[in-house]
């Protein structure tokens, strides 16, 4: 090793030091020969101070750096974490209490301070998961090796963390003896911790490492809520339960995992990975804390935005990045210059492993390699087409300008075929209105979705954002709404849960039975009935009444029809609220559907009623939200 690579051996943590503090040294060493050359011997004396000096301020950089990168938790301030230090530190058969800091990444290390206290490192995002039993298991196991440790064990370790990735020729001799003192160190802080804790713990670990570097190389940069993200896929969106599989197999085939073959060893492989816990140990730690380690990790950016303000554009060029990874990854396959369909055309032929690219070198959550090569071309379609996450820390799931849904993945799965989501609407209504029915189309497009032949385009599974925002903080008291065009239901289970006495139509029987089995328990009165022959019982019966894009599904030559109808639902002292796709007066339709203008919005509010409208959005993406309250 001396040979061949002698910088093995100086530890890893040498090279991260800033290069302020190899200017003190240089510094140093630069004064000794100036001070020698120019005063020869007799000069000695301020030589070696000068020296000692440098040494010293060398010294304090570093321990500055890794105190401001590494901030140590108050165990004052943590009681619980402070208890289970303590009892963890007794258990392992230490008199002292070690420190615990917290590092930016899933890590975990132990090693004694100058004073010969012991100081445990635990990566935040492993911290903010750990229950009492798994914490607990962590330090005992940690402590121990320190306790039982050599030298040699420590350099080893040390040289297998520098060198994982690393072909060598001591790689194999170096993972052999790796694998040897895992399985010791494990099975010492089983023997005092419990081994379901330990091997649930490095389960945990495990997947954790790879999960969150996952995670962190899918935003522009590095937010400020990283780790709130990291917790809440885990929590909400089964990131460990989808990444698990494909750790486990990378690890399997890498000649250079002690880690895996060492837990294979003695059988703590198989086995669930647990949510983080409901209620752990360390649920939060300082802000401040937070933003040194995001700065950490990325001087630019770190902490300086939250997922959800990243912009459109911002995301489009992301994931173009991305696209651009593949497709030169692609031509490098195809001997020339590739295109998307290159790329598509390759994961049909079933060669999607083909494309290596960086993203390709390591586990991640995705079901196959398809969805690997293809979900970054898709994501750049769909967020030009005017799609958008539904959740910021979700960025699979993306709803269109009229609330179609789409899961990327899933597409990606079944080999890239995105379809227009308003193809099948506009296929039915220009049969429909070509045959002179105007409303017949509906049924047609609930009943082929039914049957998994189309897509209803509006169809979100969620109520409107725009309704939702809008009625924060309302309560129904049991007054009656009215949903117009209900669809599946989503709007009119909103306001019923709000306390509404609902009632809700829709002109498509398949829409009305589909409601009723999506929400088979539900207090809404649904029926079908045609907006523009509603029953006369209807008129003026209702507090509350609510158009989301219905009036623009139809011919512009109905809307005054619709609108005078929809007017007349509303009761005295009532408020109607419509939501609608936005145009100007004399702008260009694409229909269906069939924006309303201004003069059209406006038309709601005829008869006396007062009006707040708002259009909201921008050029691509307009819409209005109009309330109207009749006297």
């Amino acid at each position: 090793m001396l040979r061949t690579q002698p910088s093995a051996l100086i530890p890893y943590w040498l090279f991260s030091i800033p290069w302020l503090l190899w200017t003190v040294v240089a510094l140093g060493a630069g004064g000794c020969w100036f001070f020698l050359w120019l005063g020869g011997v007799e000069v000695w004396p301020w030589t070696l101070l000068f020296a000692v000096t440098m040494g010293l301020c060398a010294c304090i950089a570093g321990v500055r750096s890794y105190s401001w990168k590494n901030p140590r938790l108050s165990l004052r301030k943590q009681p619980r974490l402070a208890a289970v230090v303590k009892d963890a530190a007794r258990t392992a058969g230490f008199r002292r209490m070690p420190q615990i800091r917290i590092s930016a990444f899933v890590w975990t290390g132990v090693a004694r301070n100058w004073h010969g206290k012991p100081r445990l490192r635990i990566g935040l995002p492993l911290l903010l998961q750990l229950p009492e039993n798994e914490l607990r298991a962590l330090l005992i196991t940690e402590l121990t090796r320190l306790k039982n440790g050599t030298f040699r064990t420590h350099l080893l370790v040390d040289l297998y963390a520098d060198e994982l990735l690393k072909p060598t020729p001591w790689q194999a001799e170096i993972v052999a003896a790796v694998r040897e003192i895992r399985r010791a160190d494990w099975l010492a802080g089983a023997e005092l911790a419990g081994q379901e804790p330990v091997a649930t713990f490095l389960r945990r670990f495990l997947v954790s490492v790879w999960a969150f570097d996952w995670l962190m190389a899918r935003a522009p940069g590095t937010p400020a809520d990283a780790y709130e993200a990291f917790v809440w896929k885990l929590r909400h969106d089964r990131l460990a339960e989808r990444i698990a599989p494909n750790v486990w197999d990378w690890m399997r085939a890498h000649p250079a995992a002690a880690e895996d073959k060492a837990m294979d060893d003695l059988g703590w492989s198989d086995g669930p990975v647990p949510e983080p816990a409901g209620d752990p140990v360390v649920a939060e730690v300082p802000q401040r804390f937070v933003t040194r380690l995001l700065r950490g990790v990325d001087l630019e950016t770190g902490g300086g935005f939250r997922l959800a303000d990243v912009t459109r554009e911002q995301w489009i060029d992301y994931w173009d990045e991305l696209r651009s990874n593949v497709i030169v990854a692609t031509a490098e396959v195809i001997g020339r210059e590739a295109r998307d369909d290159d790329v598509i055309a390759l994961v049909r032929e079933g060669r999607a492993a083909e494309i290596q690219w960086w993203h390709t070198r390591w586990p991640c959550p995705h079901p196959n390699r398809d969805v690997c090569a293809l979900l970054p071309i898709l994501q750049v379609k769909a967020w030009k087409l005017g799609y958008v996450a539904k959740h910021p820390y979700r960025q699979r799931e993306l709803v269109g300008p009229d609330g179609h849904l789409i899961d990327v993945v899933e597409l990606a799965r079944d080999g890239g075929h995105m379809r227009d989501p308003d193809e099948d609407a506009r296929r039915l209504a220009a049969e429909s209105l070509a045959g002179g029915d105007a409303t017949g189309w509906f049924e047609k497009l609930y009943a082929e979705a039914a049957s998994g032949e189309a897509i209803v385009p509006w169809d979100s599974g969620t109520p409107h954002p725009l309704l939702v925002e809008w009625s924060q903080g309302s309560s129904g008291d049991g007054r009656r709404a009215m949903v117009v065009g209900c669809g599946l239901g989503d709007d009119a289970e909103y306001l019923a849960g709000l306390g509404y006495a609902t009632t809700a139509f829709d002109v498509s029987e398949s829409a009305v039975k589909g409601a009723r089995t999506r929400f088979p328990d539900s207090a809404v009165d649904y029926s079908a009935a045609d907006l523009l022959d509603l029953p006369g019982e209807w008129r003026g019966a209702f507090d509350l009444v609510v158009e989301i894009m219905t009036v623009q599904a139809l011919p512009e030559d109905l809307h005054p029809a619709a609108i005078a109808a929809v007017r007349e639902l509303v009761a005295p002292g009532g408020t109607l609220l419509v939501i609608a796709s936005a145009r100007d007066e004399g702008g260009p339709v694409y229909a269906p559907p069939w924006p309303l203008t201004p003069s059209e919005v406006a038309a709601f509010g005829e008869g006396g009623f007062t009006a707040d409208i708002e259009e909201i959005g921008d050029g691509e993406r307009r819409r209005w939200r109009a309330a109207f309250h009749r006297p």
